[in-house]
């Protein structure tokens, strides 16, 4: 009797947990029967060992797929490599490596990366020393704006290297030096196209214009000195009274002569403007500088367009197009099998359900719209292009898997836009889209289901095309934007770099004729010499003075007698002579 009883409680136990397993495997988000995320990507990587999403064709496009598989063959190891958005996955990368490779079943090294970089990177049965290390110096080392592709390259190079603890510690390192800093950039981005500009061209005129400016000044001074040796020099003051240069004077005290005048100084007469034909070769050498710098520049800066080169062909465009389409003509509900699935199986057949029982056309498409899609993202360019595609007219409701954003364009001629657009904020921003995306589109349906009919078809705005995706990526020239107003800076800072290149040969050469009194004045003219023989015929030396420049000369006489009480005085009497 004991045995039958732990039989029969062993075969209800048996029963009962069969029975739980049975009913709770269609409440999950990956019930059997949907396609799942984990599933759609193992049968993309059994066809390709690379797989790249079309949900970011601007950024990582589909072609670039051979790329990716060159690189991972250098690694020896099988490499299962995927591109996707990160709103795919969020934060999860791990345990998306770990989903796909319980669906795909192989050994290899399993790689994610995003438009961001490198994600994640998991082996599963094969060995692959330093490949974690490899991860946390990828994350390190690159730089902010660094492509999926140049980053997986980086890593493989890591891995390869033998060195990648080594090379993650020094990435770490200095990574905490820098701290919040980003550090430079791998590729140069608009706004520094428009910097190299600016310095382009203040180099360009500003350079050659301060060598011109500087050369013909230093030219000219040295004729200046040239031309006040060859005339004599400066002339001296001729005395008051006095005769200079052979001149006589008259009874009534005029000076007669060459000698007559002021006491005021006569200028040399100077060597004129400096000749032009010194000055075209100065100036043509002066062009053949700055056309020097200008090419130098090209030559430094010469990155045309902004990223790793690669260029989103026409099919890469349309993929994703051509998959919503398609999935939206087969049934008016359409989940993103890239994306996690935020609705069960339950949620997905309520929805069917009630999108049939409206009278009015409606088209759900739950799937992100990054920045680098092919609309730009853009919602309303997303829901013309899928219009365009089905030749349907019907309600388009866009939903995000990730945000749980919910937006609308209306292409139905049975509903009122205004209703559309004055409902609650709820069926607009649901907040998680985990917990709540699926209860909201079935509130946003009864909403739909209430709405007035329009009088007129409906008509949106036609939105405004997207960049293209080549000239998004191109950078302006060197020799545009803000390289006139360089050349106009430079222009200025040539003029004040010449001005004080000759306030400060002005102020030097006033120093060195007050250190040096003998030596020559200004202009190369000789100074004054002083005697330091005999005085001049008829002049008497000072006492204390052993001699005197000449003229003027020193002539001394005896002072008539003081008056008595007068005191003291000095006997002699300075005159000029």
């Amino acid at each position: 009797m004991r045995r039958t009883g732990w039989v029969l409680v062993t075969g209800w136990l048996a029963v009962l947990f069969c029975a739980g397993a049975v009913q709770a495997a269609p409440a999950g988000p990956h019930a059997s029967g949907d396609p799942t995320q984990y599933a759609y990507l193992a049968a993309q990587l059994r066809e390709s060992p690379v797989y790249v999403s079309d949900q970011i064709p601007r950024e990582v496009p589909r072609s670039t797929a051979p790329a990716f598989a060159r690189e991972a063959r250098r690694l020896g190891v099988p490499a299962y490599v995927m591109v996707l958005p990160q709103s795919s996955y969020g934060a999860d990368a791990d345990g998306l490596l770990a989903g796909v490779h319980d669906r795909l079943g192989r050994r290899g090294l399993y790689v994610a990366l995003s438009d961001s970089g490198l994600d994640a990177a998991q082996t599963y049965g094969v060995d692959l020393p330093g490949t974690a290390d490899a991860v946390s110096e990828s994350v390190y080392a690159m730089p902010y704006d660094a492509t999926p592709r140049e980053v997986f390259r980086h890593f493989v190079e890591v891995v390869t290297s033998g060195q990648a603890h080594q090379r993650a510690e020094e990435a770490r390192a200095a990574h905490e030096d820098e701290g919040l800093d980003d550090g430079p950039g791998l590729h140069t981005d608009t706004t520094e196209r428009e910097n190299q500009s600016f310095v382009t061209g203040i180099a360009v005129l500003g350079i050659p214009l301060s060598v011109l400016l500087v050369t013909v000044h230093t030219l000219q001074r040295r004729r200046v000195r040239r031309a006040a040796a060859a005339g004599g020099g400066v002339r001296v003051p001729t005395a008051r009274g006095g005769t200079q240069g052979g001149g006589k004077k008259t009874g009534g005290g005029k000076k007669t002569g060459k000698a007559a005048g002021s006491a005021r100084q006569r200028p040399v007469a100077g060597p004129g403007p400096f000749p032009r034909a010194r000055l075209l070769p100065l100036m043509a050498g002066a062009a053949v500088l700055g056309g020097l710098i200008a090419f130098t520049a090209s030559q430094v800066f010469d990155d045309t367009t902004s990223g790793d080169g690669s260029r989103p062909t026409a099919a890469d465009m349309r993929t994703r197009i051509d998959r919503v389409s398609a999935g939206l003509r087969r049934d008016p509900l359409y989940f993103d099998p890239e994306s996690r699935s935020t609705l069960d199986a339950a949620e997905h057949d309520r929805l069917r359900k009630r999108l049939r029982e409206l009278d009015v056309p409606v088209l759900i498409a739950a799937l992100p719209t990054p920045p680098d899609d092919e609309s730009g993202g853009s919602t309303e360019l997303l829901a013309k292009q899928v219009h365009d595609r089905l030749h349907r007219d019907a309600l388009m409701v866009f939903a995000d898997p990730a945000t749980g954003g919910i937006e609308l364009v209306n292409y139905s001629p049975r509903v009122d836009d205004s209703y559309l657009v004055d409902r609650p904020r709820d069926l607009t921003y649901t907040g998680p889209a985990e917990e709540q995306l699926g209860r909201h589109l079935d509130e946003l349906l009864t909403y739909v289901g209430k709405a007035p009919r329009a009088k007129t078809g409906g008509s949106p705005y036609e939105p405004p095309p997207a960049d293209d995706p080549v000239e998004e990526k191109a950078l302006p020239g060197l020799f545009t934007g803000d390289f006139e107003p360089g050349m106009v800076i430079g222009m200025f800072a040539a003029g004040l770099l010449f001005g004080l290149v000759a306030a400060a040969r002005a102020v030097v050469r006033r120093l060195v004729r007050r250190r040096r009194p003998t030596a020559p004045g200004a202009g190369g003219a000789a100074a004054p010499r002083r005697r330091t023989g005999p005085p001049w015929p008829g002049c008497v030396a000072p006492p204390g003075r052993i001699s005197t420049p000449s003229p003027p000369c020193w002539r001394l006489r005896p002072r008539r007698p003081r008056r008595p009480g007068a005191g003291p005085g000095s006997a002699w009497t300075p005159r000029r002579c």
